[in-house]
């Protein structure tokens, strides 16, 4: 703790970030980006053009994909096509810069990619930031229990067709910082739960209830697991007001709602895979 904090000058834990990126959070992130892409620039001619260098597909695929300029703007030398990156970055709208960084870590060489997000998620915890990388995407975090529970079923989940993608869509509707859809969300998230017990049941036109008691003959679940996910699966299915008879208008479904269903389904995923092994 410095002097500072100590002494009451400063807070000891700075406010929340959820819709803003403040200057050190912003360096920081700039910083990671330097160490783990810019600076590993290298051209196999000793020059510093970009044709022929490491910086080829990643500075090609942010010039065309995401500035969405013509290819032959696209800079020779890469000591003026990084200050053109380095002055957007700093003007940017904080969730512009998140874009960006998302787009750099899945576009750039895949073995930096972990190295990056592990030490930005550091630098996120760091300045209080309300988001951290989840299996490649930038996701507001509720605590980071629940962020390893999701990041976790994506990851377990792989073998299993299916179940990998509606995790992965769910959080793209429930996290999509322009238009979130959490009618969609809750529907992906129960679908990988659906998905994935059919698969371990062998059983791909049973109906989920019937999955249900199977893995609990199996001692593949709980009762008290086999109860609670019946009450859940219903919510989503009632006829009356059930999220997939679209009887509900999205209003009424909160960001919450969508944010505990992903949760909860991904702790599913994550129990049975576990109790299958």
């Amino acid at each position: 703790m410095l002097f500072s904090q100590r002494k009451g000058y400063k807070d000891l834990i700075k406010e929340l970030q959820l819709n803003s990126i403040d200057e050190d959070l912003k360096n920081g992130i700039w910083t990671l980006l330097v160490h783990y892409y810019w600076d590993t620039f290298s051209n196999s001619y000793g020059v510093d053009r970009i044709k022929d260098s490491n910086m080829l597909k990643l500075s090609t695929s942010i010039w065309v994909n995401y500035f969405k300029k013509p290819l032959d703007t696209l800079p020779i030398y890469f000591d003026e096509f990084l200050p053109i990156i380095r002055n957007y970055y700093y003007k940017a709208e904080w969730y512009e810069i998140y874009d960006l960084t998302e787009f750099i870590i899945n576009n750039g060489k895949e073995p930096t990619k972990e190295n990056f997000i592990d030490s930005c998620n550091i630098i996120l915890k760091r300045e209080n930031s309300a988001y951290r990388f989840v299996a490649g995407q930038i996701t507001e975090i509720t605590n980071e229990i629940e962020i390893k529970s999701v990041e976790n079923a994506i990851k377990n989940s792989s073998p299993y067709a299916g179940v990998k993608k509606h995790l992965q869509t769910a959080m793209d509707y429930l996290y999509d910082r322009k238009n979130p859809n959490y009618r969609n969300s809750i529907r992906e998230s129960i679908s990988s739960i659906e998905s994935l017990a059919k698969q371990i049941s062998s059983e791909p036109k049973a109906k989920f209830a019937v999955i249900l008691n199977k893995l609990e003959a199996k001692n593949n679940i709980h009762p008290a697991l086999n109860k609670a996910f019946r009450v859940l699966y219903g919510y989503t299915s009632d006829t009356d007001k059930g999220i997939r008879h679209a009887l509900l208008e999205e209003g009424e479904l909160s960001k919450s709602e969508a944010q505990f269903m992903l949760i909860a389904c991904s702790a599913f995923v994550n129990y049975i895979i576990d109790s299958t092994k």
